[in-house]
């Protein structure tokens, strides 16, 4: 009777468990960045735009100067908010003008046009998400150099002796 056996020693794939788990991270990576992109795209479609103004700078937990910017809306509404990305130095200085994205049915979803505000976080996951999976490709391609490498010539194919003392699992 089969049995399956899910261990360093058992060989159902070749052991490609490492590659598999980076594959699945970068899979993870690349669906948030697909997310972000299209979270942003259409947040852009459908927002208002309007002249804002930094009116302050905040520094939060010393990790950099995140803007607070001021806009009016179209119906003469004038609103504040603090910016979800931060900077070091500051990318902005008070009183500098700035462009503003907005939705009229959540007016507190506003972001200012600039890169951090709108695609830094897809473009970041994007680009993990590409660097895991090209070592999950890599592990994926070289694994059994790679169990010669550590000591298990049985994983990687080789007729190599066993080694005289044993491995701990």
């Amino acid at each position: 009777m089969w049995r399956a056996e899910w261990s360093w020693a058992s060989k159902p794939l070749g052991q490609p468990w490492q590659s598999l788990g980076l594959g699945l991270v970068a899979l993870l990576l690349l669906a948030a960045s697909a997310y972000f992109v299209h979270d942003t795209s259409r947040f852009l479609s459908s927002a208002q735009v309007a002249s804002g103004t930094v009116v302050d700078l905040v520094v939060r937990q010393g990790v950099g100067f995140y803007p607070v910017f001021a806009w009016v809306d179209e119906a003469g509404k004038a609103h504040e908010k603090v910016s979800h990305s931060a900077s070091n130095p500051p990318q902005f200085n008070k009183g500098q003008s700035v462009r503003v994205y907005y939705s009229m049915s959540d007016v507190e979803d506003a972001r200012i046009d600039d890169f951090l505000d709108l695609w830094f976080s897809a473009v970041v996951t994007g680009v993990l998400g590409v660097v895991f999976a090209a070592f999950s490709i890599i592990v994926w391609k070289f694994r059994k150099g790679f169990y010669a490498l550590a000591g298990y010539p049985e994983l990687s194919g080789a007729d190599a002796p066993t080694p005289k003392h044993k491995r701990r699992r």
